[in-house]
């Protein structure tokens, strides 16, 4: 039902600077009222020599029933 959304960290320490890339996107994904993400791409760059991620995702909202309860 949404668009792609993206986060971005900057960071020194790979895995952390993921986590926080990921916890940006759930944030921005329960802003959007959807329980999921669905990740379709990550890269690792370095802009001055400074690495960071980019995660990019769609936000999903699984339910029981038929209408969406937002």
């Amino acid at each position: 039902m949404a668009g792609e959304i993206e986060a971005t960290a900057f960071g020194f320490d790979g895995q952390k600077t993921l986590g926080a890339a990921l916890s940006r996107l759930t944030r921005n994904a329960a802003a959007q009222h959807c329980n999921s993400i669905e990740i379709t791409h990550v890269a690792r760059k370095s802009f001055l020599k400074v690495p960071y991620v980019c995660v990019s995702a769609h936000a999903r909202h699984f339910q029981k029933g038929l209408a969406f309860s937002g």
